[in-house]
């Protein structure tokens, strides 16, 4: 009995571990895409929060057991992400919209919290809402949170407002008229050099899995045979 009892643990363990592992590569192919295809990931998540909507509304109309206060807040937040969508890929963390979705996500869930702990509903009802209406969309937004880190400016904003206040309006005409030298030796290193050295080291989300990926998933084959 206790050795049927040792190894249902470790089996238990082994599902466990081949779980994490599936869901660490799922998010980290998740991430990239969103990197590598931001306009095509803006109108997928623009598709997901709509589809949270309605399952939203579809709650409303048909399980009258759900408190109507709610649904209204998860309709209220996913109106707000489509605000936060319009700046997508960049993420202000200091705006409103944020500010106003992380305190409606601590909303949604104590109040999801409140009503499933004191009804009877079945725990893959209780997962369902929850991957739905509460998890789907945050946890979209999070892997994107690094997906504007390597986009590149249309102009150099930077640029060109301290080329006006270091020069006088007769230069800053001939600037806009077509000095191209000036401008070349503004906009050059500001756009691509500065630019990039400033998101290059920043840790985004994805950064994060990369990491992981080298260190866990893909380790030093060489320096591992190296050891034997």
């Amino acid at each position: 009995m206790l050795f049927w009892y040792l190894l249902n643990w470790i089996t238990f363990f082994m599902y466990i571990s081949f779980a994490a592992l599936s869901l660490l590569i799922t998010l980290y192919c998740i991430a990239e895409f969103i990197e590598e295809n931001t306009i095509l990931a803006a109108k997928i998540i623009r598709y997901l929060i709509f589809l949270t909507l309605f399952i939203h509304i579809c709650f409303w109309i048909f399980e009258k057991d759900i408190p109507l206060t709610l649904i209204i807040a998860g309709i209220v937040s996913q109106i707000n992400n489509l605000f936060i969508l319009k700046g997508f890929p960049f993420i202000n963390f200091l705006s409103i919209n944020f500010i106003v979705a992380i305190i409606f996500v601590i909303i949604n869930h104590y109040l999801a919290f409140a009503f499933f702990f004191h009804t009877n509903y079945p725990l893959f009802d209780v997962l369902t809402f929850f991957t739905f209406c509460e998890w789907l969309v945050p946890l979209v937004f999070m892997l994107s949170l690094s997906a504007g880190d390597y986009i590149l400016p249309t102009t150099s904003s930077h640029a060109i407002n301290s080329y006006y206040r270091t020069k006088g309006s007769d230069e800053t005409n001939s600037f806009i008229l077509g000095n191209v030298n000036n401008y070349d030796k503004i906009s050059k290193p500001d756009v691509v050099t500065n630019y990039l050295n400033q998101k290059i080291n920043k840790n985004g989300i994805l950064s994060v899995f990369k990491y992981m990926k080298e260190k866990v998933l893909l380790p030093d084959h060489k320096a591992f045979a190296k050891k034997f």
